[in-house]
């Protein structure tokens, strides 16, 4: 149950649905480990219905195009799915004992959140409930997955303040920038990080919420980054820089990071990881406050220390058309229908039923 798994998810959607599930049958061993004693109709729900109906989302996965392997166990005349090199899901029956110790000595186990038995158990008999009724996989995840704190939060951002700071003082190419909000509320950028600052950025990070974010103990070799025994080959980070309260401030800004951990380039696709993290305005201030001297738009309502560059045409032109005065949007109309004939054929019909 501890991995970043050995495989490729085609369904974003399936693998954070069977990591809520994972999640949750730890919290569940936790608390049957510390009490003593189990749920028996949790026990029953995970061997006869939680373990065929895992093996069903895989299965269905990698027909359309994931990578999955798994095996039954029997230990302790309780059935176990192994699956994806080193997750296991599986009952308190038969985890107890050895695999429990493994599983504190590998740092598994205790989850901090875990409460009492039966409320972990009531917890899994209403997952089970909810994916016997079809519920969605986003709805799933929303109701299921435990946002449990993020320590140690300073290393990551020290990571990618530097990692930001290095690609800034060289300069933004304009396709790095990937969007501006409505209303003049942010902007964000994709940026692909330097990799040896975030390998040990990230080295701290994850080795300290390995439960939070369901993954193997991260190793350094040769300096670079191992996780569940591959290689992070590249990071693909997109940040997001947001004002708190735009109608009353133009200085104070936040930043979510959305990291790519990249593990293997695919024809037309990529193997990755996501871990995304908000932080505090507060945590923001040094690397927003450095955003705002290095590199800010025009169009942000906060105004930069040096000469702002362009921030592309091409994306001006969608944000004035989107959000823009009616001059404005105009003008780009204008612009478009000088270039392209089907937008010119489809605004010449747009404004002939206006004049019916």
């Amino acid at each position: 149950m501890d991995c970043l798994y050995h495989c490729l998810y085609q369904s974003q959607e399936t693998g954070d649905v069977i990591r809520c599930i994972n999640q949750q049958i730890l919290c569940y061993i936790t608390a049957c480990d510390r009490e003593q004693h189990m749920l028996n109709a949790a026990e029953d729900a995970i061997t006869t219905y939680l373990i065929p109906k895992v093996e069903e989302m895989l299965v269905n996965d990698s027909m359309e195009g994931g990578e999955h392997s798994m095996s039954r166990k029997l230990h302790q005349g309780q059935q176990g799915l192994f699956y994806n090199g080193n997750a296991y899901l599986v009952n308190y029956q038969f985890a107890k004992g050895v695999m429990c110790d493994s599983y504190r000595k590998a740092g598994i186990i205790p989850i901090e959140c875990a409460q009492s038995v039966n409320y972990e158990g009531d917890r899994l008999l209403s997952m089970v409930q909810d994916l016997d009724s079809d519920m969605s996989g986003s709805d799933f995840v929303r109701k299921y997955k435990r946002n449990i704190p993020l320590k140690h939060r300073d290393y990551l951002m020290h990571g990618l303040g530097l990692s930001l700071q290095r690609v800034a003082e060289n300069g933004f190419p304009v396709s790095e920038l990937v969007d501006v909000f409505a209303f003049q509320r942010g902007v964000s950028f994709w940026v692909t990080a330097d990799k040896k600052v975030m390998d040990n950025a990230m080295y701290v990070f994850i080795g300290c919420n390995r439960q939070a974010l369901d993954m193997s103990k991260p190793k350094l070799e040769d300096g670079r980054l191992v996780v569940g025994g591959q290689e992070v080959r590249r990071y693909d980070i997109v940040y997001e820089f947001s004002l708190v309260d735009p109608k009353r401030s133009s200085e104070q800004m936040k930043l979510k990071a959305s990291i790519d951990l990249v593990f293997e380039v695919l024809d037309n696709s990529r193997h990755v990881r996501n871990i995304t993290v908000d932080f505090t305005p507060e945590e923001s201030a040094k690397i927003t406050g450095m955003m705002k001297r290095l590199y800010f738009p025009a169009d942000m309502p906060v105004k930069p220390h040096k000469v702002p560059v362009t921030i592309g045409q091409e994306f001006l032109d969608n944000y004035y058309f989107e959000y823009g005065t009616p001059e404005q949007k105009k003008s780009v109309e204008d612009k478009w229908a000088s270039t392209d004939a089907g937008f010119r054929r489809t605004l010449e019909l747009s404004r002939q039923n206006k004049n019916k």
